[in-house]
Formats: structure tokens, sequence, C-alpha cells
């Protein structure tokens, strides 16, 4: 008997809702479903939802022909973003080509979780060309859940979704009493569904407890699964004689307490590397989608578990050039290690060791809950967590490794330091970890309390005014505007001495009130509109390099802000310790050029998207 499958399971029950034509004024309407990231394992509540509406319906699975790659991916705001987003692009391109004339994708509240996973939609929206030009319509649903379950709980998120599906067809109106009819059979369909996939990880699990049988649980996110992203892997496990359980339909034991607040996107996997710790029958291979920076802080926790408990850790990133061979080795490694009864059990032992303690007066700031011991970063900061934490955004890697230093120097010094005031970036991200991170890498508990604080530049390095309203001919020097998360804008250390490399090659720049830099919206409009009415006609947004809200509030909003601010020429430049520093600067270069030709020429405005 053949090892079961219930990714494979799973895969054939959502490729079973396909493309459906109807009739009537409903049926002239033409809806594209988008099973992708967050909305991967709705499609059945959709489907449901949408047909018994009377909408046609248009279903892409797995990778389309290379033109709707192409065309999807000349849409891409960022080539740095993830590979699932990237395969966003695709799939709403693939629906285009199905001839959808509308799109559809949720737009989910954040909270603590990812910015691409739930925000994307409003990137594919404002920057795929069928949506700008009024080809297609793009339904986006805000809602609050994520899970269909939930979402049917909240009052509100069913009015969003009805409000979405409502006017479609003006003359068609749907009415409530349709709506709920439609609503509780999609709902029933995406219950039927989700314990379809249940019962196959139970049969997947019963066939693992068998004498000489093993199961591999596959942990990653729900759209792990699409078979664009996932590349057959589940069918290797299958080939080496192991069954095959989906991770996102398993639970497990509680994480220990440690007394360590637990990063919430960790939860679900390191419930998973607990329910495998202790089974003899059961290993775990940790799915990562190459460029997430959610699971870039999840799997070094999950890792620990494992080897702590005497299990092999297994982890295979997700991307476009994934080589198979490379990942079939990788598992034929570990079925070997799994026949030979697993290995000795490794503690994870935190160690100072290759932390350089912070200065004393840093220490001394910190002990007194200043944040200013903030100031002034340095690399040392960034080497601090980089080898454990290559994938962190690099703001959050500076922060996190000055905190590192500060506990360093305080064990060094023998003083006590339990808690440090911490500069405020931006909520519920990466930086949330910062507790953990500490933890993992000195072994030292640490509270953080987030404070609104704008680092102080050096003195040699403040701003200097901006310059005076230009007039024609003049020959004051070109003025660059400059926007992005505080600890960006400010250190000189995380952006090259951005400011005085402007002043020697004879610019100025131009800051925003502080105020606007510690927006939640990172897109910064309150600045750039600041800067736009001082005159400033080139902006350099600094975006931290991995940073997950840039690719939607950057990046993905680019094309929007310049539409709003035709006067303001946007240039965005990633910030990373490893990156060329003679790449930035070329980029900030030629944003001062292109100011420079502007004043030369101030009856035109530039639309060049550098």
């Amino acid at each position: 008997m053949a090892a079961p499958n219930a990714i494979a399971v799973k895969q054939a029950l959502l490729e079973g809702f396909e493309s459906l034509d109807q009739t009537g004024p409903r049926g002239q309407v033409r809806i594209g479903i988008m099973n992708v990231l967050s909305a991967f394992d709705q499609l059945p509540f959709w489907h449901m939802l949408l047909t018994e509406l009377g909408y046609s319906v248009r279903v892409v699975h797995g990778k389309p022909d290379g033109s709707a790659s192409a065309k999807g991916l000349d849409a891409l705001p960022s080539m740095n973003v993830c590979y699932p987003a990237k395969q966003a692009h695709v799939r709403a391109q693939a629906l285009l080509d199905e001839g959808a004339t509308h799109v559809l994708m949720p737009l989910y509240d954040r909270v603590s979780r990812c910015a691409v996973n739930c925000e994307y939609a409003q990137v594919l929206k404002e920057n795929t060309p069928a949506f700008l030009d009024g080809r297609a319509t793009f339904v986006t649903p805000v809602m609050l859940a994520r899970r269909i379950s939930k979402a049917a709980q909240r009052p509100a998120d069913k009015r969003a979704i009805h409000s979405a599906v409502r006017q479609l067809v003006p003359n068609s109106p749907v009415s409530q009493e349709e709506f709920d009819q439609a609503f509780d059979a999609a709902f029933a369909l995406q219950q039927e569904f989700e314990d379809a996939v249940v019962f196959a990880n139970e049969q997947a699990e019963k066939w693992a407890r068998k004498p000489g049988n093993h199961g591999i649980v596959l942990a990653g996110r729900p759209y792990h699964a699409d078979p664009a992203l996932l590349h057959g892997l589940d069918r290797e496990v299958a080939a080496l004689g192991m069954s095959v359980l989906c991770g996102t339909h398993l639970d497990g034991p509680k994480p220990p307490l440690d007394d360590v607040d637990p990063w919430k996107p960790a939860k679900h996997l390191l419930k998973l590397a607990g329910r495998v710790a202790n089974d003899p029958d059961l290993d775990l291979v940790c799915l990562q989608a190459f460029g997430c920076g959610y699971d870039s802080l999840t799997t070094p926790e999950v890792r620990i578990a494992q080897l702590a408990a005497g299990k092999a850790f297994t982890l295979l990133q997700l991307d476009d050039v994934m080589n198979n061979a490379q990942a079939r080795v990788r598992l034929r490694t570990l079925a070997y290690v799994i026949k030979q009864g697993g290995r000795a059990a490794q503690e994870h032992t935190p160690s100072l060791k290759g932390v350089k303690p912070a200065r004393a007066e840093l220490l001394q700031l910190a002990q007194d809950q200043d944040p200013r011991a903030f100031n002034n970063l340095e690399k040392a900061d960034v080497d601090a967590v980089f080898a454990g934490y290559p994938d962190l955004c690099f703001v959050a890697q500076a922060l996190a490794g000055r905190a590192c230093r500060l506990v360093a120097a305080a064990k060094q010094a023998e003083r006590s330091l339990t808690e440090i005031a911490v500069p405020y970036v931006c909520k519920y991200c990466m930086l949330d970890a910062l507790p953990r991170i500490v933890w993992r890498t000195t072994g030292c508990k640490i509270d953080v309390s987030w404070v609104d604080y704008v680092p102080e530049p050096k003195p040699d390095l403040a701003p200097k005014p901006a310059p005076p309203e230009r007039q024609p001919g003049g020959a004051q020097s070109p003025s660059l505007g400059i926007v992005g998360v505080a600890p960006l804008v400010f250190d000189a250390y995380l952006n090259d001495n951005l400011q005085a490399f402007i002043y020697a090659h004879g610019g100025t720049p131009v800051m925003p009130s502080a105020r606007y830099l510690l927006d939640e919206d990172m897109s910064y409009q309150a600045a750039l509109l600041q800067l736009e009415q001082r005159g400033v006609g080139n902006v350099a947004y600094l975006n931290s390099f991995r940073c997950l809200k840039g690719h939607v509030d950057a990046y993905g909003a680019k094309a929007r802000l310049q539409e709003q601010m035709p006067g303001l020429h946007l240039t965005i430049v990633d910030y990373d310790s490893e990156a060329s520093v003679l790449n930035r600067q070329n980029r900030i270069l030629l944003a001062l050029q292109n100011e420079r030709e502007k004043m030369n020429a101030p009856q035109k405005s530039p639309k060049e998207d550098l």
C-alpha cells in the first residue's frame, strides 16, 4: 500500500473547483477567485458563495503558461517580495487571461500577522494594468478574520462580504435573504473541505503508527500546499515510503512557558514541533517561502525545539528556481536519520560569545530607560544577531543587536538590566520579536517598552534648512527629500551617512517633521505632502531591506502616491548590511541629478519611474 498523502488529498479537493459559466444578468459577470496567500484554501467557500448567487467564476490552479507568468511579473513592484506574493501577480494575470471581468481577493486586518499575507490585495489592485485602466474590476472585501469559521461568527465580516458582491450587477442587486442562504451553503461546504483534510491527516497518521512505518508533518503556511509553490515535495516524501500530514490542519500542545512573551506568528509551528518532539512515529519538515521575513524568525525557534528533542531539523525553501534534486537529497538524509533512530538531543545554550558589549555610557542610558541608548547604531549591532537571524529586517537586526549588546555590557559590568526603552518603529511586525531574539541570543530575559522617539543625528550631520524658493535661472543646490522609518532616516550607520553624502555632492537634504515618520501607515503620505508643499521635487524613500510592510506601503503604493502627488518623484532605496553601498549611493545621485534637471527646466514635471 502506498503511503497516504494528506496534502495530495487537499490539492485534489481544491482542484475539483473549476471555472463555471452561468446564465442570466449575473452570469455575465465572470469573477476570478484569487486562491493565493491567506485565501488559498478558502476556494470552496468563495466558489460556492459566488455560484449560488448566480455569478460565473474563473479559477486557475498551479502554474499557468509562460505568457501569464511574464505579464503578471511585469506588474511586480518589488522583486524582493516573497515567492508566494510573486505568484499572486501571476495568478491574477492568468485569471484575466481566462476572461475574468472581476477578480476577488479579500484584504485582512493585520493585527500581528504578516503585512504581505494580509494586505497584498491592495498591491495587486494598484499595480495591475487591467485594474488601473478599467478593463477589469478588483473586488476586495475588507475582513477582520482570515478563517471562514471565524468570519461566520463576525457580523462585520459578513456585511463586508455582502457589500462586496451586492452591486456587481446594478439592476440585479443581491438581497440579504439571497446572501444569507448562499453564505450558509458556502460555509457548510468549507467545513466539509476542512473536515476532509483532517480525516486525510488521521489516515496518514494511522498508517504511520503501523510497525515499520513513519510519517512526516509538512509544516508551513496554508498556501504552501499550492502546487505552484510546493513543487511536488509532498510526493517526494511519499515516494520515500513515509506518509504525509498537512501541518496546517494539525494541532499540538501549547509550547512550554518560558517567561518570555511568545512571538505570536511562531505559535502554530511550535505546537507542531511539540507534537512530534516525543513521537517516535512522526517527524517534521519545515517549509519556508524564499523571502518570508516572518518564517525567518519562526524557524530558528522550531530548530531549537527539534534538536532539543533529538529530532533532525529539515528546512526546505520554496522559490521559483527550486532544485528538487537537492531537496530530494535532504529528504533522503532525513529518512536515513530516522531509520538510524534519530540523533542525540542538543540543548540550545545561548552565548554572549561574539556579542560585543555596548559602551558604558549607552548602558547607563539603557538602565535609565532612555531611548538614546539606541542612538548612533553600529555594524557591531547587526553582527550581534546576524548569524542567528540573517533574513530579519535590517532595522530590526540593528535594534535587536543593540539590545543584545546592552545586555552583554550589563553582564560584563555585573549590573542589572531587566527593562529597556526602545524607539518605536512600527507595530505588529518582526520587531515585536525583539525580547525573544535577545533571550535566544544572550539567555537573558528582558522587558521592552516602546517609546515615540526619533533618533538624534550626529551634530555635524544635523539637517540644514531647506533651500529658499527657487527663482528661474537660480543657482541653488538641488534638494532631496528623505522619508522612511525614523532610524533609517536619522541614523548615519543605517543610511550610509546619507545626509553628509548629499551635502558632499552639492545637494541639500530636506527632512519632514519627525512626527510624520512615526506614522503606522508606512506610505508616509503626510510626510510626502509636507515635502511637496515645501517645493521638494524629488524624494528618497529609505526602505529597510526585508521590511514586510515596505512591500505594501512603499513599493506597492508607489504608483498611487505618484498619481496623487505628480509633482514628486519617488526613488525607493533598500538598505541592508550586505547589499552594495555603491549601488545605493548611485540611486541617490540619480535622484539628485533628476532634481538638477528639473531646476533647469522648471516647467517640466518628471514622470520617469526610477
